[in-house]
């Protein structure tokens, strides 16, 4: 079986990867199942441009509010 590498060259394309880690990277106070969560309810939504960043950040705020700061 080729492996992920092998298929996307012969495709002359190539995979980017994104995981939970990139998701609590701006959202730490997430569970690492909610930040999967996060992400696969972007995944649709991927555009190269690089605001995807802003696509992950509005999908977690609104599946999950950021806690309020108890501190004010």
């Amino acid at each position: 079986m080729k492996d992920i590498h092998e298929q996307l060259a012969e495709r002359h394309a190539i995979g980017l990867i994104w995981n939970a880690d990139d998701v609590l990277s701006i959202r730490p106070d997430l569970t690492h199942e909610q930040a999967w969560e996060v992400l696969q309810r972007c995944e649709h939504k991927y555009d190269p441009d690089g605001s995807f960043w802003i696509t992950i950040e509005y999908a977690a705020g609104e599946m999950y509010p950021e806690p309020e700061d108890e501190s004010s």
